[in-house]
């Protein structure tokens, strides 16, 4: 049968009345949680003086709380207050008994609120993630792992000990570990508790364990690596949704304030390592507001920001009867309960609230139909414990005399039969209209606790199980928070008998314990679901456990069990948060909500989303894969000249397809990056000339985007040059003519070049992929021609000449030509780039053999420089200005390259901008 999660209640709930003239000042600043400890540690009555042990009271007898206004750290330490956890406006502090007055009474204090206990809200369950998908096998586990991202959970401790939990060499992936409940050597800031470190942990010095199972479990599904398994279980069948992320744990004693204080310090220690962090809270109380503004929710709302997210379980008050809806209307409208058990010594408490814009009585019959009240708003029933006596049991009440922060009133009532008494029956509590506002009357309850098992409570006129029932603190805005679905129902035990929890929803389904939303002032919570139901994660050896059919433990060693519960469907958020850092960085909370939200499953099961049972649907990651990328040229060692043409090239690939990409250029080895092209198709070449300015410290960049917003890049591997005004030098000649057998290129390099080694190379399209051609070159004089005999007719083709010298590669050209194609005119054609710094190129087309003469001329006719002087026989021909004549640069304007040959003048236009 499924085993609810186990309920760890750390204080009974009651409350006083001070009389002092301090407290008569402000009786409204302490809230029934404060009241309560305080009249435990003040009574004369051994046996609830007892009781202080399990209240919002610390080890050493002082009241734990949070204080809430204007205040400063000093006033407070002052009065002898031990101050925690520091926020804006909120301080979880211990305070004495002897100084409570005194606090209360400073004029800057709008709240002493006593620390509340929470509940525990106790394989395929990654998998329908999605996150397995986005990296490889253990023990590496390459790709999206969660490396260089902290986790923590802030749970029952860790068996740290396990080997889910250890690296490939056996040493601890835990940073440290806070536990709360044993004081020997507290964290740096705090008073309470005991720290281990990395060095006690590998040394198995710290006494700190996990005797529930429940925190060990749950960091499993975050971060463990599935590692230790047994019998024919591979390794890592197991492994957590972030298995390589380091890992923190707070071993806390599930109270308010000690777990806002194990927050803060998750993200104080993630600060010191400079990493982004995810805390994981499996854990709730149906005390409280429900609408985000508790000093519990609100602080831990406050202590989220860029790199700082919380994952907060919805509850698994599904289906319960704990919370009760009216609207106060005519003479009054009932709540009706019905208590059974033993009730001697038990307590049954309620927390409830109506807005500021009412004004409520509340009338309570008991069982035996004693009537009690009608309380006005503001009324305390009586002095803690009795309240009012009845036969069964005394009744304590307060109606509106704890005021929130948005000025809602809270209702509380307490039920604690002494000897003789019985609170076993029908209670009736009656809300009467005195006048009402926006809000029409609403009142909501929640019965948040019961002493014991053995005594049940459950609202049945008014109830209303399935809304309003996230506990605290999955209300908070800031945090995510995420109810339960099942992704399987059964399993192989340790005795390898099929079982499952009884009561199984279909999969896919919502589990029926998942809590519901909304919050009490109508926002949609839960955020979103995840696995919950029969989740596999690892086991506590702190808790033994004996192999019997049914078991949750399960056939792979016992090294792993089974849970279920919004404490199990937490973590995979968590962890889906953890690989969000670990490829975004330090994401904000609404960055990380937002996301999971858009990525979330929408089916049948959730129906039209959001809604208060599925949220925005099903946790799932999606494509969070990069296209991979590669740079081909220029890839390092390469000089291209100013102006020269030249083809970047590169190859981009991705499981969803590249939409596009950017290209990028930088002349200073990657400081600063210039602007290729954006949005640019991935066609894996593109046509460009050499940019200003020269250096030998330039890089290209590739990145690459798909439809899912993910984008890789690659960058040159080493530096290539960009080279002002050799080309002249280096480079004399380059043609390329069509032939009988082909097409002829013809080059001629300088004596700088002397020695190097020379490669044709060929492709079909200007920015198109070069090959080399199988042509043997003939050298005759000073020009070299090779031809190639592969072209086809009728076919244009181009051809550039890599020159490799002294560890530097050349490339020049690309020229075209057309195979067995004569060339029919002379032809000029316009300068590229123009304007320029430096050089530029040009192309011109003989159809004979002629006599040409190419000049640089400025605007008035006068020759600038001499390019070519001479016969030159037919075909296309490739020249470059650097701009610069016999005496050295010109001056920057305008100038136009002239050509004379076969009887005609051509002249194309050039502008040099220095």
């Amino acid at each position: 049968m499924l085993r609810r999660p186990l309920r760890v209640l750390l204080g009974a709930l009651f409350l006083f009345t001070v009389a002092s003239a301090a407290w008569a000042q402000s009786p409204a600043k302490l809230d029934p949680r404060a009241r309560v400890a305080l009249a435990r540690l003040r009574s004369l009555d051994a046996g609830v003086r007892a009781q202080s042990e399990v209240s919002a009271v610390s080890a050493a007898g002082d009241l734990d709380v949070f204080i809430t206004g204007s205040v400063s750290r000093a006033q407070l330490e002052a009065l002898g207050v031990t101050v925690r956890t520091e926020l804006p406006g909120l301080f979880t502090a211990f305070v004495p008994e002897t100084a409570v007055e005194a606090v209360a009474a400073l004029s800057g204090v709008t709240g002493i609120l006593g620390s509340a206990p929470v509940e525990l809200n106790n394989d395929t369950g990654a998998a329908a993630t999605g996150a397995p998908a986005l990296r490889g096998p253990g023990p590496n586990f390459t790709g999206l792992n969660g490396a260089g991202v902290l986790v923590c959970d802030v749970d029952t401790g860790v068996d740290y000990n396990h080997g889910d939990f250890l690296t490939p060499l056996g040493t601890t992936r835990f940073v440290s570990i806070w536990d709360q409940t044993v004081t020997s050597a507290p964290p740096s800031g705090y008073t309470y508790g005991t720290e281990w470190l990395p060095a006690q942990l590998n040394a198995n010095t710290a006494t700190e364990t996990d005797v529930n199972g429940h925190g060990t479990h749950v960091m499993g599904t975050i971060g463990g690596d599935g590692s230790q398994t047994g019998g024919s279980t591979p390794a890592f069948t197991y492994a957590g949704m972030a298995p390589a992320a380091d890992l923190l744990m707070v071993k806390t004693d599930l109270t308010t304030t000690h777990i806002l204080d194990g927050v803060a310090y998750a993200f104080s220690k993630a600060a010191a390592l400079g990493k982004p962090c995810v805390v994981n809270l499996s854990l709730g109380s149906q005390y409280g507001p429900h609408d985000g503004t508790s000093a519990f929710e609100s602080g831990l709302t406050a202590l989220t920001g860029p790199g700082r997210v919380i994952c907060v379980s919805a509850g698994n008050d599904g289906g319960t009867a704990k919370h009760a809806e009216v609207f106060a209307a005519g003479t009054g409208t009932n709540v009706t309960m019905t208590a059974a058990g033993s009730s001697t010594n038990r307590i049954i408490a309620i927390d409830g609230y109506y807005n500021g814009t009412e004004n409520v009585s509340l009338q309570i019959t008991t069982p035996n139909g004693t009537v009690l009240g009608p309380y006005t708003m503001g009324t305390i029933n009586g002095s803690y414990p009795t309240g009012a006596s009845t036969a069964n049991g005394r009744v304590y009440v307060e109606n509106g005399a704890s005021v929130t922060s948005t000025g809602a009133r809270e209702v509380y009532i307490e039920i604690s039969p002494t000897t003789g008494q019985n609170f076993n029956g029908t209670w009736t509590f009656r809300f009467i209209p005195v006048s009402l506002g926006a809000a029409n009357g609403e009142v909501d309850l929640w019965r948040y606790y019961t002493s014991s098992t053995a005594i049940t409570a459950n609202f049945v006129t008014g109830n209303q199980a399935n809304e309003e029932v996230v506990s605290e603190p999955g209300n908070a805005t800031g945090v995510i928070t995420t109810g339960a679905y099942a992704t399987k129902t059964n399993w192989l035990d340790c005795t390898g008998a099929t079982v499952q929890f009884s009561g199984a929803p279909a999969i896919g389904g919502l589990a029926g314990f998942s809590s519901r939303g909304p919050t009490r002032d109508g926002r949609m919570k839960p955020d979103l679901v995840a696995s919950g139901w029969a989740v596999a994660s690892t086991r506590s050896f702190d808790v033994t456990i004996a192999c019997t059919t049914p078991s949750v433990t399960l056939n792979d060693g016992i090294n792993h069990v089974m849970n279920a519960g919004t404490s199990m469907a937490s973590p995979h958020t968590t962890g889906a948060v953890a690989l969000l850092m670990q490829k975004f960085g330090a994401i904000t909370p609404a960055f990380a909500k937002s996301y999971l939200q858009n990525h979330a499953i929408v089916d049948a099961f959730t129906g039209s989303v959001p809604n208060k049972d599925y949220g925005y649907g099903k946790l799932f990651l999606g494509d969070l894969s990069n296209p991979v990328v590669t740079v081909t040229a220029p890839n390092g060692g390469e000089s291209v000249f100013l102006g020269q043409a030249f083809a970047l090239t590169w190859t981009a690939t991705d499981n969803a397809g590249v939409t596009s990409v950017d290209l990028y250029e930088s002349h200073d080895n990657g400081v600063n990056w210039s602007t290729i092209g954006i949005g640019l198709p991935n066609t894996g070449s593109l046509a460009w000339v050499g940019t200003a300015p020269a250096s030998a410290q330039c890089l290209f960049k590739v990145v690459a985007h798909d439809a899912n917003g993910n984008a890789g890049e690659d960058v040159s591997d080493a530096t290539w040059s960009v080279v002002d005004g050799a080309t002249p030098t280096l480079l004399t000649l380059l043609s390329a003519e069509p032939v009988e057998e082909g097409i002829a290129v013809s080059w001629s390099l300088s004596s700088a070049l002397a020695g190097s080694s020379t490669t044709l190379e060929r492709a079909d399209e200007q920015s198109g992929e070069y090959v080399v051609v199988d042509a043997a070159p003939e050298a005759a004089s000073e020009v070299v021609r090779a031809v190639d005999r592969t072209a086809e007719a009728g076919k244009t083709y181009w051809y550039r000449i890599v020159v490799r010298n002294g560890g530097r590669t050349y490339t020049f050209g690309p020229i075209a030509a057309q195979s067995q194609v004569a060339i029919a005119d002379f032809a000029l054609s316009r300068v590229t780039p123009t304007p320029t710094r430096g050089a530029a190129r040009f192309d011109y087309a003989l159809p004979r053999a002629s006599f040409v003469r190419i000049s640089v001329v400025d605007v008035q006719g006068r020759e600038v420089a001499r390019l070519a002087d001479g016969v030159q026989s037919a075909g296309r021909y490739q020249a470059m200005w650097n701009g610069a004549s016999e005496r050295g640069p010109v001056a920057s304007g305008m100038y136009f390259v002239r050509m004379q040959a076969g009887g005609r003048t051509l002249s194309t236009r050039v502008v040099l901008s220095r």
